[in-house]
């Protein structure tokens, strides 16, 4: 027996480095997969996707890229803000794959990828990258699986696609550059007491003036910020045009006409629901005819007006308020002094003559 001890131990280290060496090859077998040290697209990839297909359970969207701009996939057709498109392609391409995680479905299964979310990004009807994308780990980073494959990678970035097309929606009804207006009409409606008043302008450079200022009145309010009523109108919330809330609002709305040097011509109108915590809802159409347009401009203006075919927007109240205005928002009478004085001097001359 005491001559067996050393074999003993022997043995026991002989087992000990074949399973160190299992477990090293592992390790090593993990690290030699060709997908870590890679990013989950090419950089390079990135200008030529044309088209994402994001699904999560029973929900599907589809974002396409048409005459260089995104939007719905679907019937709608909704404009979709691009710099969240790019942002999103931005994160897929710098996204890091550190390791694989796991392979087979055992490994694989509490990484979240049964409830995942499926995104394929493809050019020129070719897939780029079919991921699903699983659970977000807690010191930073996601699980990521490739379509085709039982393998799971943990990846440095955590992406976010929401097959919710409201997430992506591009939430700028209208944004026209304030040395583009030429005029702006703005005729609120008759409950608010109120009448019409025209401001224009003669050159882009030129601040936008009141028409027809009577020798007694003098300008207020600083008309010259009207120039940017349609700089940047955002919505907060697009409503079916048969929504009841929204048609009550509009059903005897204030009007607004923004003319603009190109010759195109927009037709603003808004309405509010509610007192104590009004509503406001917008409609905006836009006429082109004797405009001089380019073809994204013309293109614009094509999708605005049939998107208000179908559509109602609710915005913020100070973006409603403004077409609420009026011309004694903009004009006041002259003081007492500034009168009398130029009385006296109407005065003075009649006595020398």
């Amino acid at each position: 027996m005491k001559n067996s001890f050393p074999y003993l131990i022997a043995g026991l280290l002989v087992v000990g480095a074949a399973v160190a060496l299992l477990v090293d090859n592992s390790a090593k077998k993990i690290d030699r997969d060709a997908r870590v040290g890679e990013v989950v697209m090419a950089p390079d990839q990135l200008t030529a996707v044309d088209k994402i297909t994001i699904k999560k359970a029973d929900k599907e969207l589809v974002l396409e890229r048409q005459n260089n701009r995104w939007q719905t996939g679907d019937e709608a057709a909704l404009p979709v803000d691009a710099k969240e498109v790019v942002t999103f392609l931005e994160n897929v391409s710098t996204a890091d794959i550190t390791r694989l995680v796991g392979e087979g479905s055992e490994q694989i299964s509490s990484l979240g990828f049964a409830t995942g979310t499926s995104v394929t990004l493809a050019a020129a009807g070719k897939p780029v990258v079919d991921v699903v994308i699983g659970k977000n780990r807690t010191k930073g980073g996601q699980y990521i699986q490739f379509a085709g494959t039982e393998k799971g990678y943990q990846i440095t970035k955590a992406l976010s696609a929401s097959p919710d097309g409201e997430a992506w929606e591009l939430k700028t009804l209208v944004n026209v550059e304030g040395d583009e207006v030429k005029a702006v009409t703005l005729k609120p409606v008759k409950d608010l007491d109120k009448t019409a008043v025209t401001l224009s302008s003669e050159k882009k450079e030129d601040p936008l003036k009141v028409v027809g200022l009577k020798e007694t009145e003098k300008e207020k309010g600083g008309p010259a910020a009207l120039n940017r009523i349609l700089s940047g109108v955002n919505f907060s919330k697009r409503v079916d045009k048969g929504n009841a809330e929204a048609a009550a609002a509009l059903e005897n709305p204030s009007v607004g006409e923004v003319e603009l040097f190109s010759g195109l011509k927009y037709k603003v109108e808004v309405g509010k629901i509610g007192d104590e915590t009004p509503k406001y809802y917008m409609r905006v159409t836009a006429d082109p005819a004797g405009a001089s347009l380019d073809a994204a401009t013309t293109k614009e203006v094509e999708n605005l007006n049939r998107l208000m075919g179908t559509w109602s927007y609710e915005v913020a109240s100070f973006v409603g308020q403004k077409f609420e205005k009026g011309r004694s928002d903009y004009v006041e009478d002259k003081p007492a002094e500034d009168k009398s004085s130029k009385s006296d001097g109407e005065d003075s001359d009649k006595k020398k003559s």
